[in-house]
């Protein structure tokens, strides 16, 4: 897709265009009569900067999850 698009073009992929904008946060220029309009995602940002953290779900020491031994738990009866 080229960075300046035909208003026919846009019109025959409109769904891709606007996938392919909200999927990358580049804005694409589309001529019409002379004229450019811009298509950008307002406000675009990473979906893990959506992310808190919550310290209270994990109760007690870390460290000691990544020591447990699940050895004498585990059945090898998967098919």
């Amino acid at each position: 897709m080229s960075s300046l698009l035909t208003t026919a073009h846009f019109q025959s992929d409109m769904k891709q265009v606007f996938e392919k904008v909200l999927e990358t946060g580049i804005p694409l220029k589309i001529g019409y009569k002379g004229a450019t309009f811009v298509i950008s995602v307002s406000g675009f940002s990473d979906k893990l900067s959506n992310l808190r953290p919550h310290p209270e779900c994990l109760a007690g020491d870390p460290e000691d999850i990544v020591h447990l031994d699940w050895t004498e738990e585990w059945k090898n009866d998967l098919p």
